[in-house]
């Protein structure tokens, strides 16, 4: 499985960005640490959801002091399984450290009509310390006013 992620995933040589190219069942990931952005989106129900989230978290880890504050983390998911939603929320509880420690973290949860994805985000919103806009995806994405 590692190393079919590992075809996914295309390093553009600046720190440590890297795009996950989404498929059926995976989702895109787009980490520009330098910019100061993460954005996950798509559908997501990996055959093993700890390595195909294992990249993000370890470079959420090994570079938090190397990311462009604030960052801004949109999330707009179709769908998710329970192995996704257990690792967005170690995501969002290494994302809630940095920002504890001083750095700003604005986190975007964009749902459609799909009530369980508005619920998934509420839940989430309620167990964070982290600044969480729930956004309606008719709303543009408008990377100043998550600022």
């Amino acid at each position: 499985m590692i190393a079919k992620l590992r075809l996914f995933i295309q390093h553009d040589y600046k720190g440590d960005s890297f795009t996950i190219n989404s498929t059926r069942n995976t989702p895109s990931i787009v980490f520009k640490p330098q910019d100061g952005l993460l954005e996950i989106r798509g559908s997501s129900f990996p055959e093993d959801a700890g390595s195909f989230y294992a990249p993000l978290i370890d470079a959420i880890s090994k570079n938090s002091h190397n990311i462009s504050y604030p960052l801004t983390v949109n999330i707009s998911l179709e769908s998710f399984n329970g192995p996704s939603s257990k690792y967005l929320f170690y995501i969002f509880r290494l994302l809630e450290i940095v920002h504890l420690l001083g750095s700003k973290v604005v986190i975007n949860w964009y749902y459609a009509e799909d009530n369980d994805i508005y619920v998934a985000g509420i839940e989430y919103k309620n167990v964070t310390k982290i600044p969480f806009n729930l956004k309606h995806k008719n709303n543009k994405i408008n990377y100043k006013d998550c600022i």
